[in-house]
């Protein structure tokens, strides 16, 4: 077996062992109970549980020596839940809202240096996103990136960024890390933000934030449009749009002022 085939079946056994607490039913189980279930020798359990608790996925016991599922899974899961909930709270908040400003209307989360589109609502038609058409881009020169991008603090930043190249698509692009933190910044304080042409010159666009339960940023939303469209007027008119409805999605969302 060489090291390739070697990698992928140590994979395979440390997700056999992670499936089997789902499947089990137990709100713990012990080295015994996985080696009976996988058929897994000892060594190889105990190796993949070590390294499933580095990770946060599983935890031991101090009272049982059992493990359980740890909180990284919960984490996982709350993010699924929340990812399926948001698209089905928001898609008629979002229809009203493109009605209203006859703009593209987008629902937007964070995936590392990029923004991904969850919802598209456009010309009255809704374009829900997939695993298989993902739309993304960098998060640094769109305005729900940035926005996303805001709520996290100067070190994740840092650290999100540490040998990141950044790429100038129009003569507005932010091509460094202390010109995007300046920028976040801005948008922090004044709670919204905006695409200068950034990714694309003939495009403009605002976005702002929707919250969770627990106040944090989850998502943004956004209206985007051609150069000529965003005039002072309109920008002041989706603002105001955008806010009202980030307020009723937020309060879907359990998100409480």
């Amino acid at each position: 077996m060489d090291k390739r085939d070697y990698d992928l079946k140590s994979v395979q056994n440390t997700l056999r062992i992670l499936s089997y607490f789902g499947e089990a039913g137990l709100p713990e189980l012990s080295i015994m109970d996985l080696q009976e279930a996988t058929g897994l020798s000892k060594s190889t359990i105990f190796r993949n549980l070590r390294a499933l608790c580095s990770f946060g996925f599983l935890e031991r016991s101090e009272e049982t020596s059992k493990y359980r599922l740890g909180l990284k899974v919960v984490q996982l899961a709350s993010y699924k839940i929340d990812t399926l909930e948001i698209r089905t709270e928001s898609i008629p908040v979002l229809t009203l809202l493109q009605s209203r400003l006859a703009t593209s209307i987008s629902l937007c989360e964070l995936q590392g240096t990029d923004v991904i589109r969850v919802v598209l609502i456009k010309n009255n038609i809704l374009i829900s996103e997939n695993s298989h058409s993902i739309y993304r881009l960098p998060a640094y020169c769109s305005s729900p990136g940035k926005c996303l991008l805001s709520s996290l603090s100067g070190s994740e930043i840092d650290k999100l960024y540490e040998g990141y190249e950044f790429v100038r698509y129009t003569e507005n692009s932010i091509t460094n890390l202390h010109d995007l933190k300046n920028e976040l910044k801005k948008i922090r304080e004044q709670g919204y933000s905006i695409n200068n042409g950034e990714q694309e010159s003939y495009t403009r666009s605002i976005a702002v934030p929707i919250y969770g339960y627990r106040g944090n940023i989850i998502a943004s939303i956004s209206a985007g449009m051609n150069e000529e469209l965003f005039t002072p007027q309109k920008q002041e008119e989706c603002l105001k749009e955008l806010q009202n409805a980030s307020v009723i999605i937020s309060q879907k969302m359990g998100w409480q002022d």
